[in-house]
């Protein structure tokens, strides 16, 4: 009892001066309790590594604390294997669903003629991801919510193509567009599972020559609009804790959008 005493006095004196931040609160037979997180686990030794809000690592044994406190030490060591990549891999892959293209017919000048005639295409690709979840422990997950929001670009002049079926319904260099969605997925141990995408249609506009419009008198010009890649998060809820996975592709879509 005095080295658990020691133990939490010299905890206590470590964090007392430290802004308050919201970690576990763990807290002894006698009643004394500090914040702190955990870091590792190991079963062999029944030993818990905590980070404390100095920064300082201590090793301890579950049972020094109550058993509420241990019971959430034992459920964070059944979500450690989810929070290990090399563990439970999530993996993104882009790919073609479908592919097509519509014949630009737009009315164009030829002096004081004006003629309907074909200037170019648009060429569509309907983009996927798969999202391939592998699960590599001994254990499964249940309920698993996986979300994704992908992201596409537009690059040109703003145009709007109506004769063609299609309109870039954006003004601008650069603007930036999303589609998002997600489901809800239970991995059994050692097992694999994959979610697709909705989709999200890539559009290029190849014109011919030098056309003028008719209606504006602005030249026709090339421009597309490109999907720029996605962000996934993987949450796993178990007895109260939440684990939140996330990973995009390409890796520097990181940082560039904000979660809406």
């Amino acid at each position: 009892m005095r080295r658990i005493a020691l133990f939490f006095g010299a905890i206590v004196l470590a964090w007392t001066c430290l802004a308050e931040e919201e970690w576990h609160e763990f807290r002894s037979p006698s009643g004394q309790s500090v914040p702190a997180q955990v870091v590792d686990y190991v079963a062999r030794v029944n030993q818990v590594t905590l980070k404390l809000k100095n920064g300082r690592l201590k090793k301890v044994k579950p049972t020094v604390f109550v058993e509420e406190d241990q019971a959430y030490i034992k459920t964070w060591a059944a979500t450690q294997g989810f929070r290990k990549s090399s563990s439970f891999r999530i993996l993104l892959k882009k790919k073609i669903a479908k592919k097509w293209k519509k014949q630009i017919v737009v009315p164009v000048h030829y002096g004081s003629e004006v003629r309907e005639e074909n200037i170019g295409e648009l060429k569509f690709k309907s983009i996927v991801y798969e999202i391939v979840l592998d699960n590599r422990n001994d254990v499964p997950f249940e309920n698993l919510k996986v979300e994704y929001r992908i992201f596409s670009e537009y690059k040109g002049p703003g145009t709007d193509m109506h004769s063609a079926g299609w309109r870039m319904n954006v003004s601008g260099q650069g603007v930036k567009e999303s589609v998002g969605g997600g489901e809800t997925v239970t991995l059994s141990d050692k097992s694999k599972k994959t979610v697709t995408t909705s989709p999200m249609t890539e559009v290029s506009q190849e014109i011919s020559g030098d056309i003028v419009s008719s209606s504006s008198g602005s030249h026709y010009e090339r421009e597309k609009t490109c999907v720029e890649g996605i962000w996934v998060r993987v949450t796993l809820e178990k007895d109260g804790q939440t684990v939140v996975r996330e990973t995009f592709s390409p890796d520097t879509l990181k940082g560039k959008h904000i979660w809406e």
